[in-house]
């Protein structure tokens, strides 16, 4: 029988057998978010829990829930009032970086309260100040003992990503998320909301999406063993 690794589907006292299995907790995180015309708002925080229930699946541990309110940007334009009539144009909504901090703290150390030693918050949304916050999380739980904490996200591990073009959408193809290749224009490149020039979701593809996940796979499966041997010396 196939084991749950969704937290939410997890009985009675299978968590704690979970955990004492394996105690990796794994911590979908993303914001509501225009990705153009063929893939959805929640895309971020969809696609980093299909990554990380491939990657339970294959190495175990517990997936939370995919969290789409768990994001920051910075800011669009100096003007606060240019800012906010380009989001409201967009329809982006963001956390002060403030209470993105105290959701992130506050998880860590509700997850290492319950026997989770090993915590990787995966951010499928990726700006600059979402990676620096998550990082920085991740370094000061650590470095305080509260539990080996990982902040990682697809563009600064593979020094490439997008949004909404060719990367993210065929990671979001491999987990067999639904895109609809059908609404992308040429005329859409380059505007709010959508994608870059560089990078449309034209090129993406299924295979494409797969080899990344079979990186990423490699990638924990080493991180995450040599950590767990650590631990338990």
């Amino acid at each position: 029988m196939c084991t749950e690794r969704r937290y939410e589907y997890i009985y009675g006292g299978e968590l704690q057998a979970l955990i004492a299995e394996r105690p990796l907790a794994w911590v979908p995180l993303g914001i509501l978010e225009k990705h153009g015309e063929h893939l959805p708002w929640g895309l971020d925080a969809l696609k980093a829990h299909g990554v990380c229930m491939h990657l339970a699946d294959k190495l175990g541990g517990a997936v939370l829930p995919a969290t789409h309110l768990a994001g920051v940007h910075q800011e669009w334009d100096p003007d606060p009032k240019v800012a906010k009539k380009m989001m409201a144009e967009v329809g982006d909504f963001y956390l002060r970086e403030r209470t993105f901090r105290m959701l992130l703290q506050d998880t860590i150390v509700g997850l290492a309260n319950i026997g989770f030693e090993v915590i990787v918050l995966y951010t499928g949304h990726y700006p600059d100040m979402q990676i620096e916050i998550v990082q920085d999380e991740a370094t000061k739980a650590t470095q305080a003992g509260v539990a080996h904490v990982i902040g990682f996200d697809e563009r600064s591990h593979f020094k490439d990503g997008d949004h909404a073009g060719k990367w993210e959408t065929a990671i979001y193809m491999a987990v067999d998320g639904k895109v609809r290749m059908n609404k992308v224009k040429p005329e859409q490149g380059g505007q709010l909301g959508y994608w870059t020039e560089s990078s449309p979701p034209t090129d993406a593809n299924k295979e494409f999406g797969k080899e990344v996940l079979q990186k990423l796979e490699l990638h924990f499966y080493q991180i995450t063993r040599r950590v767990l041997e650590e631990r338990s010396r």
